[in-house]
């Protein structure tokens, strides 16, 4: 194949040879940009049952292969393939032992900055202009688990989610802050390795380029086991290490983290003075599926 138009046509019609091969070769044009729609097309026509009881594809690749795809579908029709694609998930992730953190409704299960965390149209948004600029933080504390969650950032956006952090102290050293930034913005061009979006701040640099432009939706999943973190991003892993590795011989910002040695703790959004939205926030408690 050697023009766009030649591959289009092979991509179009890959969509009714259902096999995993086709999704494999299918996955390899979701980042150009001259061809992802139609694979991501082709993706849906294989992967996305009609009815979600009888779905033919499943498992890990095939969602996360379908998250990526919500990632990047554009066009008319775009936000209704997306919800579906979502609604899909959520049904899935049902089965696999994820549980919604936020109803879309209230802050029913969040405490501390209820005031200036509301919620718009479904969605959880940060709004500086309310005065409070405090930390919203779960109910309960987690040790291991796996949090998924989708993002919107405006222009010089700035939040954090915070892990295994105490209620008193700045989460970033008393707990885990993994950094939620418009990184591209000229405002940070200045900005150390550890301070990138999906950072471990201070301890784990994340790999950059994986941001959609600012004002469409990004997904993220955050998986913490013991002192490994995993963090990905639109279908990339961006972090991937130990932060007892990363911090035992002295942390890459000079800094005391003693939150590296937490076992569990809250989950909690920061707020840095920037609007930011969340929606579709789901965690799965892994310390609850530990044998004795």
């Amino acid at each position: 194949l050697e023009t766009v138009r030649q591959k289009s046509f092979v991509i179009r019609n890959m969509g009714q040879l259902r096999t995993w091969g086709s999704l494999e070769f299918l996955e390899a044009y979701l980042d150009d940009s001259d061809l992802q729609q139609e694979a991501s097309m082709s993706i849906l026509a294989i992967a996305l049952p009609v009815v979600f009881d009888d779905a033919e594809f499943t498992g890990a690749y095939v969602n996360e292969l379908l998250r990526k795809v919500a990632s990047v579908i554009a066009g008319a029709e775009s936000e209704y393939i997306r919800a579906n694609i979502m609604n899909y998930l959520r049904s899935a992730e049902l089965e696999e032992g994820f549980v919604s953190l936020f109803n879309g409704r209230n802050l029913d299960g969040w405490q501390g900055n209820t005031t200036g965390y509301v919620v718009e149209n479904g969605i959880l948004v940060f709004r500086p202009e309310l005065g409070e600029r405090g930390h919203l933080y779960t109910d309960r504390e987690y040790s291991d688990f796996i949090i998924r969650f989708e993002f919107q950032l405006t222009p010089g956006a700035n939040n954090g989610l915070a892990i295994r952090t105490p209620l008193e102290g700045d989460p970033a050293y008393a707990g885990m802050e993994i950094q939620i930034l418009d990184d591209d913005d000229p405002i940070y061009e200045n900005l150390r390795e550890y301070q990138y979006h999906g950072s471990v701040y201070g301890i784990i640099p994340a790999k950059r380029g994986f941001l959609n432009p600012v004002g469409e939706w990004n997904y993220q999943e955050v998986i913490a086991k013991g002192t490994h973190i995993t963090v990905i991003l639109n279908g990339e892993t961006i972090v991937d290490g130990c932060v007892h590795e990363a911090s035992k011989n002295g942390t890459i910002d000079g800094r005391d983290h003693p939150g590296v040695l937490r076992e569990s703790g809250y989950i909690a959004f920061m707020s840095h003075g920037t609007v930011v939205s969340f929606r579709n926030i789901r965690i799965k408690d892994l310390a609850s599926n530990k044998g004795p």
